[in-house]
């Protein structure tokens, strides 16, 4: 079917003008593909920042410790040897994991921030791998677990997606807990490691958290010296500095930490030494149970 004629100039100019509106409609269309764009950005950040909410809560929770201030409280005027370790290294590396077992003890509770990753890394410093690796072939990976304020403590780490991250890591079991250092009690401890919490060692870098908790509980404590300062929440330095003024005041007054059972020096055929009468003097600590370093490593200030 043919158009009339007389309606063809028409048509001819109607289509004519489509280039001018279909330029036009395509940038109307680009502008409003922008907004759609920006808003898709947007709604991604906003996402993401609550994805991110929970670890932020996770550091910040880390300046408040109810559990430690109520402890320090109590042992500042009390058993201030609950706050003194057995033995001070200057990091895992020197610790004589295979003289440990000898002496009877049965397995090994790390801290995880500072003493062996930076604070809320998920990595082992490297440096300290080695003595890690001899922890592990000493006592085997199912004597060893992380006991630690962030991975795996229910309150920061709900999920335990950086407790299964660690484990996978290190093959090593991170233990999942609800009360935060130095609270908690043994029970969990000992249904992982099979034995009695007396044949533990407790290794972590904080006064009133690791070593309080150790103690309390009648483990041996170690006490590294932390990896680094960068990182660390202001409330955790400040606690760190509370801690290392009274704990130096506390040793120069001649406080002690608790006697272990393990700790004991007696005559060679003599086995009814009290052990009261007998304890390891820290220098005999040292000796047997620290090995020196041909490379020292020395903590970031």
């Amino acid at each position: 079917m043919q158009v009339a004629p007389a309606i063809q100039p028409r048509l001819r100019t109607s289509f004519a003008e489509q280039p001018i509106f279909a330029r036009r409609r395509p940038q109307r269309c680009a502008a409003a593909s922008g907004h759609s764009e920006r808003n898709r950005q947007r709604k991604w950040a906003q996402q993401s920042s609550l994805t991110e909410a929970p670890e932020t809560m996770s550091k910040l929770g880390q300046n408040f410790n109810s559990e430690g201030i109520g402890f320090f409280i109590q042992i500042l005027w009390g058993k201030q040897e609950l706050a003194l370790p057995h033995l001070s290294v200057q990091d895992i590396r020197t610790i004589n994991w295979p003289a440990l077992k000898a002496a009877g003890f049965k397995g090994v509770v790390f801290d995880k921030d500072n003493t062996l990753t930076r604070p809320f890394a998920l990595e082992v410093e490297p440096c300290l791998v080695p003595g890690l690796k001899l922890c592990q072939e000493t006592f085997g990976n199912e004597h060893i677990a992380l006991y630690s304020n962030s991975a795996g403590l229910h309150q920061y780490d709900p999920e335990g997606r950086e407790a299964e991250h660690l484990e996978s890591e290190l093959n090593i079991a991170v233990l999942r807990h609800k009360d935060k250092k130095p609270a908690g009690g043994p029970e969990d401890l000992e249904a992982h490691f099979g034995c009695p919490i007396s044949e533990l060692v407790m290794v972590g870098d904080r006064y009133l958290t690791d070593v309080a908790f150790g103690n309390r509980l009648g483990m041996l404590t170690v006490l590294p010296q932390p990896i680094t300062k960068e990182g660390e929440p202001l409330g955790v330095r400040m606690a760190r500095a509370t801690e290392n003024y009274f704990v130096s005041r506390w040793q120069r007054c001649g406080v002690k930490p608790p006697q272990h059972p393990l700790l004991v020096s007696k005559p060679a055929g003599d086995n009814n030494v009290p052990a009261e009468a007998s304890a390891m003097a820290a220098d005999e600590l040292v000796a047997r149970f620290t090995i020196p370093l041909s490379n020292p490593w020395k903590p970031d200030q």
